[in-house]
């Protein structure tokens, strides 16, 4: 789970572990949305 951690603590390669996982249990459209909250919230940590 990444809820409880800094992002600044969160790596490329965990996410995209967690991703697959979505992927690989037939959940693409959630892991679809998954990237792109993650990916905004990853923009927004950058800008700020």
């Amino acid at each position: 789970a990444l809820g409880h951690r800094p992002v600044a603590a969160i790596t490329s390669p965990e996410v995209l572990t967690m991703l697959r996982r979505y992927e690989d249990a037939g959940k693409l459209e959630t892991a679809q949305r998954l990237k792109f909250t993650l990916s905004a919230v990853f923009r927004f940590a950058i800008a700020t």
